[in-house]
């Protein structure tokens, strides 16, 4: 199952019945995630990731191509959860925009559905496979370039105004990393 036929399957549905554990089932089988909206306060999940976010006057919740990221710490605020959640991929539950009631907006590829309520449109879901989910750039990568750009411009220096030691330590990461 694509992302593509997932919505086509869920588009149309009804609030409350946007549908059934088969597809559901075939969406988990297949590596999908639906998001759509419940109530005035939910951010739905369901397929490869089944759980909910509460999203009162609109959220975001945040993606890895293992899922949705949960914070596993005991705190709200915990520093290690905020590192972490800069590295996923946001989808962002918009509430009354566009005419309905939930809107989803992200950077992974996404098809839409439209589910219903009493026959009027009620949320513009998404579905999108979690192996779309882009990458974080690594910071490994950022690091090596941050590097070869100082290592360049600190060798323009006139050799008694050159930080000496930084410059080993630099270039014997530069030549670490190009090795590994």
């Amino acid at each position: 199952m694509t992302p593509s036929e997932a919505a086509k399957r869920l588009d149309g549905g009804e609030y409350g019945k946007e549908g059934s554990k088969e597809v559901f089932a075939e969406m988990k089988a297949a590596g999908l995630v639906a998001v759509f909206g419940a109530s005035d306060d939910l951010m739905e999940m369901r397929g490869a990731v089944y759980d909910e976010v509460g999203a009162y006057g609109g959220t975001q919740a945040r993606f890895t191509s293992k899922g949705l990221l949960q914070n596993e710490c005991d705190e709200e605020d915990c520093p290690y959860f905020a590192r972490v959640a800069e590295a996923a991929v946001p989808v962002k539950a918009h509430w009354d925009r566009d005419g309905v009631s939930w809107t989803y907006e992200t950077v992974i590829p996404h098809e839409t559905f439209v589910i219903n309520e009493d026959g009027e449109p009620y949320c513009r879901g998404i579905v999108f496979a979690l192996a779309d989910v882009p990458a974080a750039p690594s910071i490994t990568s950022d690091l090596i370039a941050a590097l070869k750009l100082l290592v360049a411009d600190v060798q323009e220096y006139p050799a008694w105004e050159r930080p000496c030691h930084a410059l080993d330590v630099a270039e014997a990461a530069l030549a670490k990393a190009e090795v590994a």
